[in-house]
């Protein structure tokens, strides 16, 4: 890719190791591109159940910057989800020209474990989320 240039990325899916059931990345109410369009899947893609679709963010090659992608008001019953999905450990799932994403886990004295999506949030030493 060239200094300026658009890299692909696209969403998955939503996952947890608690339940291994899996939910699309747009189940959850959440900020969701201008048109959603579903991206050409490959057999082992269909056999795992990924439905794979655009994502709401815009990444251009050595071109850092920051901004809100939009805002949600989430009524009682989506923000119930949310929280369910955060308790049960779920992870968002992206891919980024065609490559899994992940995250760095800093661990002591070992070196980090690199994983594979983000977690959806984490809940506060006194349970809160």
């Amino acid at each position: 890719y060239l200094e300026g240039e658009e890299l692909p990325m696209r969403v998955a899916k939503l996952m947890s190791t608690r339940t291994l059931v899996p939910f699309s990345y747009y189940s959850l109410a959440q900020c969701t591109p201008r048109s959603l369009e579903a991206a050409a899947e490959n057999l082992g893609e269909v056999l795992h159940g990924d439905r794979i679709f655009n994502a709401p963010f815009e990444l251009r090659l050595r071109r850092p910057r920051a901004l809100a992608l939009c805002r949600l008001l989430l009524d009682p019953q989506e923000r119930e989800l949310w929280v369910a999905r955060i308790r049960e450990g779920y992870r968002a799932h992206l891919l980024l020209d065609n490559l899994p994403v992940g995250t760095r886990r800093p661990r002591d004295g070992a070196a980090p474990l690199l994983e594979r999506g983000y977690l959806l949030g984490a809940a506060a030493p006194d349970g809160a989320i």
